[in-house]
């Protein structure tokens, strides 16, 4: 009902404008008295100018008050509920909900990904998450993926930049991000308190194209089209670009490196001209390496993912196997433990194939390792 009554009220200001400079038109082509004429031809303008600024002003989109906010904030914490069901389900197909998933941890990137450290922390952008206390720069050195969410929501840039090699975590650490956001957000009880907590969504880019679309009418479109509640009519046509404007969304883009080399360059220009929103972008090494040559995200704090030690590799893998292990799982671990450089090793350096090896390594190839 509001998207009809502003699109009415800009037409009427459009009326009112063309056809009172008609009648002036039809008036000063015919006038014998060019005196009056021009002077009547000052007061329309004047008259013309003020309705026409009325209506185009009845016509914008309010900002959210009232009875507008309660609507905003009821489809925030509908959409925060359908995405914690939809990631619960994706983390579990993951095995990110075990009882203790492989420790990734990450430091500050030490690839030419970013800008100073003071930038991201320096920054004045966002204020600290309810419950939460602006980063330090000491904070940002190095720390475990439960450790993101205090980075996250203690950025005054609130940016942020994820990135690794394949295989590195980086999926699984957006996931999880996203969840412990979501449980940190549940905590509040009182609606205003929690709606100032943005719902964190995940997409990846695919199907954006920075050179023709703004990043916030494509993210309008995503979330229109993957969550059905925000097409209910309670909410109105535009719900998902109103919630996007009031700060009730925050986004996690993945994916970057998959788009188009020339398009990458042009996608971190636009999210860094256009993005309002608190963001993290995911993407492996490499690719966003190259792509800072056009340009960076600037004030993100960018962390790289580390690789997963000997050490680390053989206390999970031993962690899932029965007590005692099995012996050929055994010689496993000892080949681990005795030799960290070893080509063994360097093969589970991802959580991905750290993953690989406790679900799919059988005995027989377990004893070729010897």
């Amino acid at each position: 009902m509001e998207v009809e009554q502003r699109r009415i009220w800009r037409w009427i200001g459009l009326l009112l404008l063309v056809a009172g400079t008609g009648v002036v038109v039809e008036y000063v082509l015919n006038a014998s008295n060019r005196d009056s004429a021009s002077k009547l031809v000052a007061t329309f303008l004047s008259v013309a100018s003020t309705a026409t600024g009325v209506a185009v002003w009845l016509g914008k989109s309010p900002r959210p008050t009232g009875a507008s906010r309660s609507l905003l904030e009821r489809a925030a914490d509908e959409l925060a509920e359908q995405v914690r069901r939809q990631w619960e389900r994706a983390a579990t197909e993951r095995g990110l909900r075990s009882p203790e998933p492989i420790s990734v941890w990450w430091q500050w990137s030490r690839q030419q990904v970013t800008g100073p450290v003071k930038a991201a922390v320096g920054g004045a952008r966002f204020e600290p998450l309810p419950g939460m206390s602006a980063i330090t720069a000491r904070k940002l050195r190095s720390g475990t993926i439960k450790d993101l969410l205090g980075v996250y929501g203690g950025l005054g840039s609130g940016r942020l930049v994820i990135h690794g090699g394949p295989g590195a975590g980086k999926s699984g650490a957006a996931i999880l991000l996203l969840l412990n956001t979501l449980s940190h957000r549940a905590k509040f009880k009182m609606t205003e308190e929690r709606a100032r907590v943005p719902v964190p969504v995940l997409f990846t880019v695919h199907g954006w194209d920075p050179d023709s679309e703004p990043i916030a009418g494509w993210l309008a479109g995503r979330l229109t089209g993957d969550y059905a509640l925000l097409r209910a009519r309670e909410y109105g046509r535009d719900a998902a670009a109103r919630l996007i404007d009031g700060g009730y969304i925050a986004v996690i883009l993945d994916g970057l490196d998959e788009m188009a080399e020339a398009l990458r360059l042009v996608a971190l220009r636009a999210l860094d001209k256009q993005a309002t929103f608190r963001l993290v972008v995911l993407t492996r090494s490499q690719e966003m390496v190259a792509a800072v040559s056009g340009g960076h995200l600037r004030a993100a704090a960018a962390l790289e993912l580390c690789s997963v030690q000997a050490r680390q590799a053989a206390e999970y893998l031993a962690s899932t196997q029965t007590d005692p292990a099995p012996a050929s799982w055994q010689r496993l671990l000892k080949h681990l433990r005795d030799h960290p450089d070893g080509a063994l090793a360097q093969a589970l350096e991802t959580p991905l194939m750290v993953s690989l090896v406790r679900d799919t390594y059988v005995p027989v190839v377990i004893r070729s390792t010897n």
